[in-house]
């Protein structure tokens, strides 16, 4: 799916549907072009080269998906790629990642965007509904669109931090009250899925970081202060990664003390049995 809207300078945003239409409004080089392909068909993805010109092996990774985002200068223009999060609404007795990763892939350049997915973003689609009720928001130019996703995949993680630290406390109080095999379980799933997103947080808080320091001409040192702020959101999920792996850790390490003791206990009855037993058995033998 195809969708661009186009901005002229004090002017509405309008819609374009066609690649005629978006080479038209793209070779006016004014305004704020943003072009956002959604599962494209191949058709659709020539455009990337038949009208923006982009690089081929910018396409080629933008094409490929990836776990790894990435920030890269062509001059004219600069390819990112980020990842969004939302939750699966799996748990630990289901087997499945709590978190789903989507790649965002952008190209960003002086008077055009172009925003490229897997499936439907909720952050594009809110940023998109935005334009639609905001005009003076596509007049700041698309490094200020970009500015807007960016910030609601920033919120994105941030409500996920917000799960996965209420699981947490729920599992530690668990763990006191009961140290069970499902809650061993859980400490397991939760550390996969706080490293899943800790691979994937640090890269892009470096490349949140570039972007923040306006290293590119299609960033304006105006803009630079949302990137900032998206940026220390960015920073304080990647805190709170550092914190629950460390909470987890700790959480394994008192399930093993629990169970430790739980078996000491254990050994220490049956101790005391065998030594009954061994003393009836000894007396027995004495008297017959």
């Amino acid at each position: 799916m195809l969708k661009a809207i186009y901005a002229r300078p004090g002017q509405r945003p309008a819609e374009a549907t066609t690649e005629e239409e978006i080479a038209k409004f793209f070779k006016e080089g004014q305004g704020c072009l943003w072009v956002d392909f959604e599962s494209p068909t191949d058709a659709e993805r020539g455009i990337l080269e038949r009208v923006f010109g982009f690089h081929r092996l910018a396409v080629e990774n933008c094409h490929a998906q990836s776990n790894h985002p990435r920030i890269d200068d062509y001059g004219d223009y600069f390819y990112l790629v980020v990842h969004g999060v939302s939750s699966t609404g799996a748990g630990t007795l289901q087997g499945d990642p709590r978190v789903r990763l989507q790649e965002i892939d952008f190209f960003l350049g002086e008077h055009v965007l172009v925003t490229y997915h897997a499936g439907a973003s909720p952050s594009i689609l809110a940023v998109r509904n935005k334009c639609a009720e905001v005009e003076r928001l596509m007049g700041r130019g698309p490094d200020r669109v970009l500015a807007e996703i960016l910030d609601h995949v920033a919120e994105e993680y941030m409500n996920m931090m917000e799960k996965l630290d209420a699981e947490i406390d729920t599992l530690e109080d668990r763990l006191f009250r009961h140290a069970s095999k499902p809650a061993l379980r859980e400490i397991f799933s939760l550390k996969k899925d706080v490293l899943h997103l800790r691979r994937v947080v640090n890269p892009q808080r470096e490349v949140l970081n570039r972007l923040a320091r306006a290293e590119h001409k299609a960033v304006s040192k105006e803009e630079t202060v949302y990137f900032r702020d998206v940026y220390d959101h960015i920073y304080r999920v990647a805190e709170m990664l550092e914190s629950f792996r460390d909470v987890l850790s700790s959480s394994l390490e008192v399930y093993l003390t629990v169970v430790a003791n739980r078996t000491n206990e254990v050994m220490k009855v049956l101790t005391v049995f065998s030594i009954i037993l061994m003393t009836a058995s000894f007396f027995a033998g004495c008297t017959g």
